[in-house]
């Protein structure tokens, strides 16, 4: 068969595929939120927002701006100095206990963690926290919880070994650098990192570093069938070309850039969009997916555990892997929303929301015939900016949270809507 008929074959197969909803004609009543109070001073705005199972991180801005002093050594071993400025940002969290917020305080409010230097980003896995500090320094919190896969498992936490001494859980803020990069003085300069479920991912501008869980082949490392480890592994992958930003789903990682896409981790329910190996279903090379969709039109992507969803420009979002929590069927399918669609997210629990222009949060559903979606505004909020998902619970609820009205304020919901608010938060 020719390159061209291939293509023109692949092609057929996701038009069959496509999907475009139909707008309700009617929205349902607005959700009922609560607010979490951060108490900003004027002029203090939130970044960015992050949560898992209930314990929650917002970045926040004074303002002012920091400068950033990274160090690189030339071939006459002389320092170059190289200053970049960043705004001075800090980090508060909350959430049901103080175990892995690394201050003191009532867990439920929003509490400043203490940092010499300013943060970039950040973010929230199972009962840790990680930030990527202006002094091109990687600080962790919290542990990193062990899958238990018997009773007779003692161990709850991943354990690293930093300079032969064995550290599990982390109470104030750790500088792990040395011990992700692999180097005692880290000279090159990191531009991006990602929390996922229970590993972390480190792009620099040389290399991409991967910790903690390998189980699946998320540290891009071959392993054979999933089994119970208790320590913490790393490993490392050259720069690939036109990587910006790294992004951690469940038990997968992805590498994401204006014209490139690589994937690699647990593959089961073909959520990264390639065949697995039938008896292991981990992809440790990393590989770019077969998507129908152009590279360079394609501006978030949305990794849960067993679902990823790619959104493009023109708001199609192309959907891999198991959408729905108590089903094995894998779909790969193309969505075409009648609305502007700015943000999707998913969770391990294969929940998944997107925020559209107009300020509507929608909850689609492709296990219906046709594919069906309701869209609803929130209670009280003009603007949305930036929204997230916890990680869900059991029953298949999950509370969805988001930075609302000009990045002032932060608002929980939940839906389907249930008795109470689950998040842990002032109100």
């Amino acid at each position: 068969m020719s390159p061209r008929s291939f293509a023109n074959k692949l092609l057929s197969v996701y038009t069959t595929r496509t999907v475009s909803y139909v707008q309700p004609k009617t929205d349902h009543p607005p959700l009922p939120v609560h607010r979490v109070e951060l108490n900003l001073a004027d002029g203090v705005y939130i970044t960015h927002l992050h949560t898992w199972g209930g314990y929650n991180m917002a970045i926040t801005s004074d303002g002012k701006v920091g400068t950033s002093v990274y160090h690189a050594r030339s071939c006459i071993l002389l320092f170059i100095f190289l200053h970049t400025t960043h705004p001075y940002q800090q980090v508060r969290t909350w959430g049901p206990d103080n175990s892995c917020l690394s201050r003191t305080g009532p867990p439920n409010t929003p509490t400043v963690v203490t940092l010499e230097h300013g943060v970039v980003k950040g973010g929230c896995g199972d009962r840790f926290m990680v930030v990527l500090c202006q002094n091109n320094r990687i600080y962790i919190w919290g542990g990193i919880r062990v899958e238990k896969y018997d009773d007779d498992d003692d161990d709850e936490y991943f354990k690293f070994y930093i300079g032969r001494i064995e550290h599990s859980q982390f109470t104030v803020p750790f500088d792990i650098t040395s011990y992700v990069t692999r180097r005692r003085r880290n000279r090159s300069v990191i531009t991006d990192i990602s929390v996922g479920h229970r590993h972390f991912m480190v792009l620099s501008t040389r290399h991409i570093y991967m910790c903690s869980d390998s189980g699946c082949s998320q540290l891009a490392t071959v392993t054979g069938l999933r089994r119970a480890q208790t320590r913490a592994y790393r490993s490392g992958l050259g720069r690939m070309n036109s990587v910006h930003t790294v992004l951690c789903g469940g038990y997968n990682s992805f590498a994401f850039g204006p014209t490139t896409l690589f994937a690699w981790g647990l593959n089961d329910s073909r959520q990264i969009g390639r065949e697995g190996d039938n008896s292991v279903n981990h992809v440790h090379t990393p590989r770019s997916p077969a998507l129908p969709l152009r590279m360079q039109d394609i501006c978030d992507v949305a990794p849960g555990r067993r679902c990823t969803f790619v959104l493009n420009a023109d708001s199609h979002v192309f959907v891999m892997g198991r959408t729905e929590p108590f089903t094995d069927t894998s779909l790969d399918v193309m969505l075409h929303f009648p609305e502007k669609i700015c943000q999707i997210v998913a969770n391990t629990r294969a929940h998944y929301y997107a925020r559209t222009a107009d300020n509507y949060i929608i909850r689609p559903n492709v296990t219906t015939n046709p594919p069906s979606y309701k869209r609803r505004k929130l209670e009280g909020v003009l603007t949305i900016e930036q929204i997230v998902i916890c990680s869900g619970d059991d029953d298949g609820s999950s509370d969805q949270m988001a930075i609302v009205n000009n990045r002032r304020s932060i608002v929980v919901w939940n839906w389907p809507i249930r008795l109470q608010i689950t998040s842990a938060g002032s109100v």
